[in-house]
């Protein structure tokens, strides 16, 4: 019995050394110290990144492994809303040269997040395959039209209007201390935006992986100034006229990766892809150009505060931009980096108003030089009037188009006492 018990434990210790033994003496076919990188961070460290099947560039992914076997990568700015986030416990393949994985997995504090991901890693290159799920806790996620526009009887004050703009694919609620002015210029808005934003676009897709996408005409927009003026006076174009100017055909389909949406505090963020758009455009006109040296240059600008941008913006264009604030390059770089805040309302009808609110207008619209007992020229310093003037004088803006900031002047002007003013989409 002894002798049975000494050769059991001489047999399990035989199978734990000799595991030990093959444990200790694997050797990596990579040295982790080749691969321990950030890839996509400068041309000797390459990304070949896909997101939804869809190539996309200027990002960066760290790879981190100790042993060769197990690996883990830090998605930069990769998923929609995460500045960074991580996905551990990959297991690694011994390839060609290379390592090779593939898996599915909640990430590192967004475990809401779904990722799929496959791929292989070498010394200088990786390739990296997702495919995301974003959380959708609001129900977002769907294909949306835009919101008819509608005409009929209203009554502001003591005055009656035939034709006002009910309803439009543009939202507009504006609140002012004079109550005429608050319909009237909510009237003004839809009016315009249902002229136009028909002609411009058809659908907006929020998609399960967080790609915004649109279906848009690519046309030349008619614009009637006969159909303007009389909207000054509370008379909104005919439902028949605005529904003419629709193209029938002809819409094309936004690529992928341009823009992403993303829940936070109950609102919805749109991130734009400033790299992949400005890509697009350059392959659209046919210019060359780098894809990391064009991130390179975007994210030296936007670690920049607002006083380098307007300098840079300055020596670029030939234009003196001191005079606009910070608070509005602050706002527009937070918007950049961090997504632009829109709240969403879901009203009767189906109807579904995305818009961006107050706050995100007074930085442009206030006017903080001029004195509260010259309220006549209230609003002549602000940065819309500022930075109107300045491209208007630059020419950059039509002269047959400068006019349209007198549609803004009383809204500038009674700026102190707005207290709502929400404009975006009115989407079905």
């Amino acid at each position: 019995m002894k002798k049975n018990l000494l050769l059991l434990l001489m047999v399990i210790f035989t199978i734990n050394f000799t595991s030990c033994k093959d444990d200790d003496d694997y050797t990596p076919l990579i040295p982790p110290s080749d691969i321990n990188v950030t890839y996509g961070s400068d041309n000797n460290n390459k990304l070949n990144l896909s997101y939804s099947d869809v190539t996309l560039s200027g990002k960066q992914v760290k790879f981190a492994t100790t042993d060769g076997r197990t690996a883990s990568l830090t998605l930069m700015d990769i998923l929609p809303g995460k500045a960074e986030a991580t996905v551990e416990n990959i297991a690694l393949t011994e390839g060609e040269g290379e390592y090779i994985f593939s898996g599915t997995s909640p990430v590192s504090r967004a475990a809401e997040y779904s990722v799929a991901y496959s791929g292989s890693v070498k010394k200088g290159e990786m390739t990296l395959k997702l495919n995301v799920s974003v959380p959708d806790p609001k129900g977002w996620v769907k294909t949306y039209s835009l919101g008819a526009y509608t005409t009929g009887e209203f009554t502001v004050g003591d005055k009656k209007y035939s034709s006002w703009v009910l309803t439009s694919p543009l939202y507009a609620a504006c609140a002012f201390e004079d109550l005429e002015m608050s319909a009237s210029y909510s009237m003004l808005f839809k009016g315009l935006g249902g002229l136009l934003l028909p002609q411009v676009l058809k659908t907006v897709t929020l998609e399960a992986d967080g790609n915004i996408r649109a279906q848009y005409y690519s046309g030349a927009i008619q614009i009637d100034q006969n159909l303007i003026f009389p909207m000054l006076m509370g008379q909104g174009p005919s439902e028949e006229v605005v529904n003419a100017l629709i193209p029938t055909s002809g819409e094309l389909n936004s690529p992928k990766n341009l823009a992403y949406w993303f829940e936070k505090d109950g609102k919805l963020y749109v991130k734009l892809n400033i790299t992949a758009i400005i890509a697009q455009a350059m392959s659209d006109s046919e210019t060359t150009g780098g894809d990391e040296t064009l991130a390179t240059i975007i994210a030296t600008v936007l670690n920049g505060n607002a006083s380098t941008i307007k300098q840079l913006l300055s020596q670029f264009t030939g234009l003196d931009f001191s005079e606009i604030s910070d608070a509005s390059f602050e706002m527009l770089l937070d918007w950049i980096k961090n997504g632009i805040p829109l709240n969403v309302t879901k009203a009767e009808g189906g109807h579904t108003y995305m818009y961006l609110d107050r706050t995100a207008f007074d930085p442009i619209f206030k006017d903080t030089e001029t004195p509260a007992d010259d309220p006549s020229n209230i609003g002549s310093k602000s940065d819309l009037m500022k930075l109107w003037m300045l491209l208007s004088e630059a020419e950059i803006i039509p002269e047959d188009a400068q006019l349209a900031i007198l549609l803004f002047a009383g809204i500038l002007q009674q700026w102190p006492t707005n207290t709502a003013f929400n404009v975006g989409l009115d989407l079905k």
